[in-house]
């Protein structure tokens, strides 16, 4: 296994681990964009620790940029400790004044 090959199936797992987690927290509660992105990124990871397998090419770039998505993942995870953060709550986007 190359460096690369293992920067990459690494980025690729945490980001799916990563997205894993903040789903396991949503709710019908959440705004339906949050949790569609969240599974797009999950779909995306999951594909990506297949696509070495598939025979395609990897680069540098895709690793530190998935890298720089856990980064962000991790930094932003604490204020997913409680669940949902209310601004993604359906009901925080209804101003009542």
């Amino acid at each position: 296994m190359t460096p690369l090959l293992i920067a990459h199936e690494a980025a690729c797992a945490l980001l799916f681990f990563s997205v894993f987690c903040r789903l396991t927290k949503t709710h019908h509660g959440t705004l339906l964009g949050i949790r569609f992105a969240f599974f797009v990124l999950g779909v995306v990871a999951a594909i990506g620790m297949a696509w070495p397998i598939l025979g395609w090419p990897l680069s540098w770039f895709g690793v530190l940029l998935s890298l720089s998505i856990v980064l962000v993942q991790l930094v932003t995870s604490h204020y997913w400790a409680g669940g949902v953060p209310g601004q993604f709550w359906k009901d925080a986007h209804h101003d009542t004044r």
